[in-house]
């Protein structure tokens, strides 16, 4: 699909930095950005890495509007429902 989100280079490090850390034993990562830096595509690609591994995946979040931004940014990225 061509008109998948893709990160950009900082989003990608924070994947796999976070990918890395998870890989050493840190279950609990915590990835901090300023507004609009573009956490639910982070997270959607964490998500949608983990998916084609065969893992699991649970996405929280707290007010309606944030559930469905990352609806729509999972879909946006290539993660099945």
């Amino acid at each position: 699909m061509d008109s998948l989100i893709q990160p950009y280079d900082f989003q990608m490090e924070m994947i796999e930095r976070t990918r890395f850390f998870v890989r050493n034993g840190r279950r609990t990562p915590l990835i901090q950005a300023a507004t609009g830096a573009g956490k639910t595509v982070i997270g959607s690609w964490i998500a949608r890495l983990g998916i084609e591994k065969g893992k699991q995946v649970l996405v929280l979040c707290h007010t309606r509007e944030l559930v469905n931004q990352f609806s729509q940014t999972l879909w946006d990225c290539g993660v099945p429902n």
